[in-house]
């Protein structure tokens, strides 16, 4: 799975990220730990969305912090993140445990 000691960044990922106060710290902590919950091949790349979440991080009282994250492996040995977001954000497409889609 991920490249963790190559890892690059889209300029949409940047934006995004950006947007919506994540680091890219939280982000290389999921590529590390997180759960693949989907897959998609391509004929260029695996790519996946990861789910993690950091318990040991509260935001407010009971409210932990949880990413999905997409990226790619490349064939050369490069990870490539397209975007991170909070799935809490779309409750219409994600389970109560923000695993399970439910579009």
């Amino acid at each position: 799975m991920p490249y963790l000691d190559n890892i690059a960044y889209t300029a949409h990922a940047v934006q995004r990220l950006d947007e919506r106060g994540i680091s890219q710290s939280f982000v290389e902590e999921a590529l590390a730990n997180g759960k693949v919950i989907e897959e998609y091949e391509t004929h260029e790349e695996a790519r996946y969305l990861l789910y993690h979440d950091f318990p040991d991080i509260d935001v407010s009282p009971n409210l932990d912090i949880i990413y999905h994250v997409v990226a790619a492996d490349q064939a050369h040995g490069r990870t490539l993140v397209i975007t991170a977001y909070d799935p809490r954000n779309q409750p219409d497409r994600w389970a109560d445990d923000y695993k399970t889609r439910l579009d």
